[in-house]
């Protein structure tokens, strides 16, 4: 058991962390070329889960978004698995198949042997890819389920979590897995996407398969889109191709509008653009579009985007989907021209970078990414408080003027493993008794330190250390230095179960203090760390002591070297 609980945690422990003394020295990177398999249940029970068959619209979508160089292949798995559309490089002729194929898809199959899906999608990566991205996308409504014999099973499904989980994730592998029924057995699910850095997403109905497998892709090949504002959007030369999904809640009619010109629709426009009705949305693909600004009308949906093909694109560096809420987490984003990074600077300098975290209820955390000007890179941070866990749409835009891009991802802020909880005694509040503990489980306990932050009621900032944790809890007092509001903001660093250093930013607290002692405590008054670096106080008491005794030494010598100076000076000659 305790085997299966470590590979549950590995998402978490992979997490991009933030590692002292190392982060300013690695250099930035982008997304790789990635290589999708995705793997699609045809067992019988798909009649009654999806009985409008909507993973064909769902699955186009996918292929017509994907981008093209990227690697992409389609199963169809029940008793046993078979290729849809063969491993290729995406282009024309690969779209073309994947129209012809998907109207294959079905739901009349036995069993459902999830075990031999992977190994038919994995076929071929028998070594750890280099500078490929790879990923299996895993749609199924069930369990596993590979002959009359539950024995047979049980071992099956025993395999998947033991040998092929350890076999994909020595191989790099993302499993990203679409749940489409209350069936699903949610615990292979969790095993397979947090023990290999994926994404899970459950659809409560086929309706949302759309929706998901869009949100799939931009996890595992995110195209680069242009900003929508609101129902317009601007479209700059060096584009080459525009694909405007819009999605259908209700019978609006879609309409897109060129610069200076008439409305097009699915029933009226050019014999060049190819526009797709489907269940749920348009689909219009535009081949060298007028630059300008261009309108559309239908649904105003969150998840609408204008794809487009250009030799100025943007990518950002891969994030796990699984970040700490309260841990600040690097994003760095970069422009590339013709596949290569951009680096001119006079170019750059012009750029208006962003990033914005967007959840369900419409919580939002904006930021300025900065120009880092020796590696072209644009960075900025993620977290470190304000942030509750939750799922949250990533949206990162770069503007420079004469052209806008942008790149979708989702991300999900957990819960924390290390916990404050603060105490103010109502009748005697000079003071307030903080506990800070670190989860046994998710983190090398003995190793927490840090510091709480202090503003005091005059603006005044000092900083309280740690104390040595005991069974993983360390507590301290922190006491009043005047009567008004106290601001408490700790930064805490712990080692996770890999022995790498998390640095926690927990969300302020302000508490109001109305009793000064009259002999206040004396209080360990600290310089509050740098923002990149662990804290260890033996440390810094030492290095103090030490530079002190330098100090006394320095003055010593030079005391002396001046006395027989002034005995030569006074010596007679």
């Amino acid at each position: 058991m305790e085997h299966r609980e470590s590979k549950l945690l590995r998402a978490l422990r992979a997490a991009p962390i933030v590692f002292a003394g190392l982060l300013a020295l690695a250099a930035p990177t982008v997304h790789a070329a990635a290589d999708v398999r995705i793997l699609i249940d045809v067992s019988g029970s798909m009649k009654e889960n999806d009985p409008r068959n909507l993973r064909v619209p769902a699955m186009r979508l996918m292929s017509e978004l994907l981008p093209a160089g990227t690697t992409a292949g389609v199963w169809l798995f029940a008793e046993q698995a078979s290729e849809l559309v063969a491993p290729g490089a995406v282009d024309d002729a690969w779209r073309e198949r994947a129209r012809r194929e998907l109207p294959r898809i079905h739901s009349r199959g036995l069993f459902t042997h999830i075990e031999q899906a992977l190994d038919a999608a994995t076929r071929g990566w028998d070594a750890p890819a280099d500078g490929i991205e790879r990923h299996i996308v895993l749609l199924t409504d069930g369990v596993v389920d590979v002959s009359k014999v539950a024995a047979e099973s049980a071992a099956s499904r025993e395999r998947i979590l033991g040998a092929q989980l350890d076999r994909l994730a020595a191989l790099d592998v993302r499993v990203h897995a679409v749940a489409l029924s209350d069936n699903v057995d949610q615990a292979l699910m969790t095993a397979l996407t947090e023990g290999t850095g994926g994404w899970l997403e459950r659809a409560d109905d086929a309706a949302r398969l759309q929706r998901i497998f869009l949100h799939m892709l931009e996890q595992a090949a995110p195209p680069v889109t242009v900003p929508l504002e609101g129902n317009r959007f601007d479209i700059d030369s060096s584009v080459s191709e525009l694909t405007l999904l819009v999605f259908r809640n209700d019978d609006a009619a879609v309409t897109l509008t060129p610069p200076g010109g008439a409305a097009w629709s699915a029933d009226n426009h050019p014999p060049a653009v190819q526009w797709r009705h489907e269940a749920g949305y348009d689909l219009v693909t535009v081949s060298a579009p007028t630059p300008g600004s261009w309108q559309f009308t239908g649904t105003d949906d969150v998840d609408n985007r204008a794809v487009v093909v250009t030799d100025l694109a943007l990518e950002i560096e891969r994030l796990a989907p699984a970040l700490l809420a309260s841990a600040s987490t690097p994003v760095r984003a970069r422009l590339t021209s013709g596949g290569a990074p951009l680096a001119r600077l006079e170019l750059l300098d012009l750029v208006d970078a962003r990033s914005t975290l967007d959840a369900a209820d419409g919580q939002q955390h904006a930021g300025a990414l900065a120009l880092d000007r020796e590696q072209a890179v644009f960075h900025g941070a993620l977290g470190g408080g304000g942030i509750v866990p939750g799922v949250y749409r990533l949206t990162v835009t770069a503007d420079g003027g004469t052209f806008k891009r942008q790149v979708n991802t989702r991300v999900r802020f957990a819960a924390d493993p290390v916990t404050v909880r603060y105490v103010l005694d109502p009748n005697v509040n000079d003071a307030v008794a903080v506990e800070v503990a670190a989860d046994a489980e998710l983190t090398r306990a003995q190793t927490l330190n840090g510091y709480i932050g202090i503003t005091d009621a005059d603006g005044q900032a000092r900083a309280l250390a740690l104390p040595p944790p005991v069974d993983g809890r360390a507590r301290l007092r922190v006491p009043a230095s005047m009567a008004g509001v106290h601001e408490l903001a700790p930064r805490l660093y712990v080692d996770d179960a890999d022995g790498r250093t998390l640095r926690l930013e927990p969300a302020p607290q302000r508490f109001e203090l109305s009793h000064v002692p009259a002999a206040p405590e004396p209080a360990a008054t600290a310089e509050a760390p740098a923002p990149d670096a662990g804290l260890s106080w033996p440390l810094l008491a030492g290095l103090l002591g030490v530079g002190n005794a330098l100090l006394a030494g320095g003055l010593a010598l030079i005391w002396l070297t001046l006395g027989r100076t002034r005995a030569a000076k006074e010596k007679p000659a």
